[in-house]
Parts: C-alpha cells; structure tokens; sequence
C-alpha cells in the first residue's frame, strides 16, 4: 500500500510569476494597515496567505492576532490542534485572499512558559 502511487490533480494553468506578484503587492497593501505590528512569519500561495506570530511575549502575541483578526472581521479564536498544541487563530478573506492567521501558545516566550518547556 505504501508503494502506491496517487496522481496529483492538474490544475487548468500553472501559477506563473507575475500572480505571485500581485499576490505579494496585496499582502504588502495588507500589512501595511497594522503600523507598528510585530513582524510575523509569513507564507504566500497565489490565492491565500498564513501569518504567523512567534517567539514573543503573549502581551505582544495574542493581541497582533486579534488586531489582525478585527481587519478581517472576525474574531479570533482559541482552537486544539491535532497535534495537541493550542492556537489562537482566525481566518478571513481580504483583497480576493483567504487569510489566516495565528499564533501557537506553546511558542509564547514568557518566562513562566519558557521555565515549563525547558523543565
């Protein structure tokens, strides 16, 4: 069963660069809503983008999520994931994007966190 192969599906056109760069011009336009908003990870896909918030204190981290979770008019939310971890995290649609984005409290870099993970 593990030598199986599936066919990927194919999609209608290849992405070509010119849509990864209007992509990029309107997760730029995004960002530049939030003056002053801690730098996050970021992945982009030519129909989505994640940000990502990590490695900062939780009085940074979970309200970047929420201000961005307001511009997208929704609230963010405090979801189990399948690898037991907790995220704060919301998804939403801006500029013809779906957008999501979180942060994982195990990665909240506050001195009593960083004491119990290194315990």
């Amino acid at each position: 069963m593990l030598d199986q192969r599936t066919p990927l599906p194919r999609r209608e056109s290849a992405p070509v660069a010119a849509d990864l760069s209007a992509v990029l011009g309107k997760v730029a336009g995004f960002l530049e809503m939030f003056p002053g908003l801690s730098a996050p990870s970021l992945t982009v896909h030519t129909d989505s983008f994640v940000l990502q918030f990590a490695f900062l204190p939780s009085d940074v981290l979970f309200p970047s999520v929420a201000r961005v979770a307001r511009a997208l008019g929704t609230e963010p939310l405090l979801k189990q994931m399948s690898d037991g971890h907790w995220h704060f995290t919301a998804r939403g649609h801006r500029y013809g994007l779906d957008v999501t984005v979180f942060a994982s409290v195990s990665l909240a870099t506050d001195e009593d966190r960083v004491g119990e993970a290194v315990a």
